[in-house]
């Protein structure tokens, strides 16, 4: 059995290397994501200014 400190010990290797290699992808795609949006949401904000306001 694998055990980490701050996990409880997986049932199986299999258990353990789908954890261990879903987790960091899943860390990864998330990042992405927040980096992709935000840089969006930064230029919608810059694109508003743009339009006049009466």
């Amino acid at each position: 059995m694998w055990q980490t400190e701050d996990t409880k010990p997986t049932e199986t290797s299999e258990t353990y290397c789908e954890r261990s290699l879903s987790i960091p992808f899943l860390d990864h795609l998330l990042q992405q994501f927040i980096e992709r949006f935000t840089n969006l949401r930064e230029r919608a904000s810059s694109v508003l200014l743009l339009i006049p306001t009466v």
